[in-house]
């Protein structure tokens, strides 16, 4: 996307940057498809269900990290809906238990605002950088305003210059961006250990 993104001769702009473009688009269509929120929604939940009513793992703190689509998921298992409450194994009758204790995110995508992050109630940290391509700026501010007012037990933290990516697929030759990656790093392992300890 960055060499897509990047000013560049006339040449390249008329013969290279289609053919990148045209295999971006061979490999996001069917993704988009097969991995709609229709389809992959049900099977999260049920694995969490399984996870949280399993024997070995019912007493467990659970925490969630999704990074990018996978930030969307994780933010809507932050929701903790009362239909996706679970007896946990083990427990009384009336105990109803979340889905997860904690979740962390880094550069979401498709999250729709404000509603997807009115909805939160479990404990969430979003790390975003404020050139994101996928998540504007003011969509971002948006967001840690509404989180912010909800309580403490939520962050969002814009990290200067980081682009959509940064904490997991960005340039490792690209120093800011490795910093950048370095910093939300410690920042879910700072969050996880406040939540799931």
């Amino acid at each position: 996307m960055d060499f897509i993104n990047t000013p560049a001769s006339w040449f390249t702009m008329v013969f290279v940057k289609p053919l990148y473009i045209a295999r971006v688009l061979w490999n996001f269509i069917p993704f988009i498809i097969l991995c709609r929120e229709s389809v992959c929604k049900p099977r999260i939940v049920d694995f969490m269900k399984a996870l949280r009513t399993a024997p070995d793992t019912a007493n467990l703190k659970i925490g969630v990290a999704g990074f990018c689509w996978g930030g969307l998921h994780a933010v809507k298992l932050a929701h903790d809906t009362p239909s996706s409450r679970v007896h946990r194994y083990g427990s009384e009758a009336g105990e109803l238990k979340s889905l997860v204790d904690a979740v962390f995110t880094a550069h979401p995508s498709m999250l729709s605002i404000p509603a997807d992050v009115q909805n939160v109630t479990v404990p969430l940290s979003i790390a975003i950088g404020d050139v994101d391509i996928v998540m504007k700026i003011s969509e971002v501010e948006k967001a840690k305003t509404i989180l912010e007012k909800k309580s403490d037990d939520h962050e969002v933290l814009i990290y200067p210059g980081g682009k959509h990516g940064f904490a997991i697929r960005g340039d490792p030759k690209d120093l800011k961006q490795k910093e950048l990656a370095d910093q939300a790093e410690e920042q879910a392992l700072s969050w996880f250990s406040k939540w799931l300890v």
